[in-house]
């Protein structure tokens, strides 16, 4: 067990004594790493720790570093300190723009980590939060050394195969509706771990690629952004989740830091060719062969098969939507657009559903500021207009192309 596990075995304030004696500089959870004339201390924390919390406080009260780094972006950073709120969100920006999954994406590791933090009792991101209030207390720098998340999610989505990315969207999917809670035994790993470590192990199975990108380059990221912020600060404490600690040291010991090549590491890579052509073929196949049918003249089989397409992607189009308790004006526009978006994939059945929904249902004051609480409960997300609009997003989309396979199936089998 560490020095500090055998420290503090409790969770509770009155363990902050505990600490008073704690040598920072042999704690298994704070790595010293020299760098030229510098003395970085990376301190591995969990997400929703009060342990952590607690040490990120020692380590900057003993160490009073020149210069503090935190695997934060400036849109994190902006929402752990309050300094972005919830009302500053375009909704139908969002939609137009088509980064409805990203925020979806966002929301669901959010709604996970906060899940975490009600069982053991402690906000998500409270360790980073209280790193940045003592630095700033104490007039110590900050510099935010992790990669924008828009960046990190694009490029592990593009870089995800397309069968593995239906994995992790159904996988997403279960997770919304998932009431288990988590026992006493992975409460105990958590509270030692990093969050989003314990979660890479499964990512690292099932999709390598995602996990490259979401934990290795990040690593990378960190250090070389970490070494871009140095001046002449003799020591400084760099706060980072527990899974990055491995890839940060290797990189800083071995001197890989000139390997990185940060520009890379930002750059969204090109939609494959292949993924830009196939989304058209199907609709492409289905306009011939009604074209088709409409040569022969065989208008009876013709007008079936239109019918069939209409009812199979407009009805599970709009029974998606109903599923997310969408607004009945979304369910008819879902009925409505589906049979037509399903044959233009630029556009999609989610598109004009959700932002139908925002449009009849603006999210009000009290959506925006409970919706940190609300992504923590599948309750949460049908309660909040916020999140609603993206669940008929959701449904309206899978409806849709549930749909679109049914009718399929009927002209095969036809």
């Amino acid at each position: 067990m560490t020095e500090i596990t055998e420290n503090i075995k409790k969770h509770d304030d009155s363990d902050s004594q505990s600490f008073e004696n704690l040598d920072v500089s042999k704690c298994r959870d704070v790595h010293i790493v020299k760098y030229k004339n510098h003395s970085i201390y990376i301190v591995g924390t969990a997400h929703v720790s009060n342990e952590s919390k607690r040490l990120v406080k020692k380590v900057i009260e003993d160490i009073k570093p020149g210069l503090l780094c935190v695997e934060l972006d400036s849109q994190r950073y902006d929402a752990l300190t309050g300094k972005k709120k919830w009302e500053d969100l375009n909704i139908f920006e969002i939609i137009k723009t088509k980064k409805t999954f990203f925020l979806i994406a966002q929301l669901a590791l959010a709604g996970f980590q906060r899940k975490i933090g009600n069982q053991l009792g402690v906000k998500p991101g409270s360790e980073m939060l209280e790193a940045i209030k003592l630095a700033e207390t104490h007039n110590i720098p900050i510099a935010l050394v992790d990669r924008d998340i828009a960046i990190t999610l694009k490029r592990a989505w593009r870089k995800t195969p397309f069968y593995k990315k239906m994995v992790l969207l159904s996988n997403m999917l279960a997770g919304f509706f998932s009431k288990q809670e988590i026992n006493e035994e992975e409460l105990n790993t958590l509270r030692k771990s990093d969050v989003v470590t314990e979660l890479m192990k499964d990512l690292q199975k099932y999709l390598p690629e995602a996990k490259t990108v979401l934990v290795d380059e990040r690593d990378q990221y960190l250090v070389s952004k970490t070494i871009e912020s140095l001046n002449d600060e003799k020591e400084i404490v760099l706060v980072v989740g527990a899974g990055h600690v491995k890839g940060i040291k290797e990189c800083l010991e071995n001197n890989k830091e000139n390997e990185i090549n940060l520009k890379l590491l930002e750059e969204i890579p090109p939609v494959n060719i292949y993924m830009q052509v196939l989304p058209w073929l199907l609709p492409v196949a289905i306009l011939i062969a009604f074209g088709y049918g409409f040569s022969l003249q065989n208008y009876s089989s013709l007008k079936t098969g239109v019918l069939i397409w209409i009812l199979s992607t407009g009805v599970l189009g709009s029974i998606g939507t109903a599923l997310a308790l969408a607004h009945p004006l979304s369910i008819l526009s879902a009925f409505i657009a589906a049979p037509i978006t399903a044959l233009h994939p630029a556009i999609g059945c989610g598109f004009v559903v959700g932002l139908v929904e925002a449009f009849v249902r603006k999210p009000r004051v009290i959506d925006f500021n409970n919706v940190n609480e609300d992504i923590s409960s599948l309750k949460g997300w049908y309660r909040n207009r916020l999140t609603r609009i993206l669940l008929a997003f959701i449904g309206s989309s899978l409806g849709t192309a549930i749909g679109v396979w049914v009718a399929i199936s009927w002209f095969i089998a036809s």
